[in-house]
């Protein structure tokens, strides 16, 4: 139950910051990693020394993702063999390999796999690298920071309007 209401917390906060124009890094608001950037100020929340989303400060973040490049070429998106293919036979060494073997029509189509299109599957990588940012200190669960300073923090997420308040004021008594 805990784990819920701090989400919750953390995905209001998320909502309200990009209302007031910040990258939201990390996913969007119900999923949030925790860290968003305006200008060159960086507010980190519920990210302590050993999460993951720490090593992440200043570096690319590449994640695997599937794409489709449209209808397969050789069923035309249809799943099956369109018109007979021959079997493929190599020979080497007076030995016959089959590379593949021949299709009738109506059979699954051997590129696609009987989906129709073709996939690939590659990483992909962010653009933007993340901003260098600390995890938050201890007994602390939001910070916010602009060149490694520390220029606010807090110890709860719970009442999330109260967190955003305290940004914004921190980022007004600073300029």
């Amino acid at each position: 139950m805990k784990d819920v209401i701090m989400n919750e917390s953390k995905a209001s906060i998320a909502r309200a910051l990009l209302r007031k124009g910040w990258n939201v890094l990390g996913g969007p608001p119900s999923a949030w990693d925790g860290v968003a950037v305006k200008d060159d100020v960086v507010v980190v929340v519920d990210i302590d020394s050993h999460s993951p989303v720490a090593r992440r400060a200043g570096k690319g973040v590449s994640y695997p993702a599937i794409e489709t490049y449209g209808k397969c070429s050789d069923c035309e998106g249809h799943g099956f063999a369109q018109e007979e293919q021959q079997s493929i036979v190599v020979e080497v060494d007076d030995e016959e390999f089959l590379l593949q073997s021949g299709r009738d029509p109506g059979d699954v189509c051997l590129t696609c796999k009987g989906g129709g299109y073709t996939w690939e599957s590659r990483r992909k990588i962010v653009a933007e690298p993340w901003p260098m940012f600390k995890p938050n200190p201890v007994r602390t669960k939001w910070h916010l920071e602009r060149g490694g300073e520390i220029l606010a923090s807090g110890a709860g997420l719970a009442r999330h309007r109260d967190v955003v308040r305290k940004i914004d004021n921190a980022l007004q008594g600073d300029s």
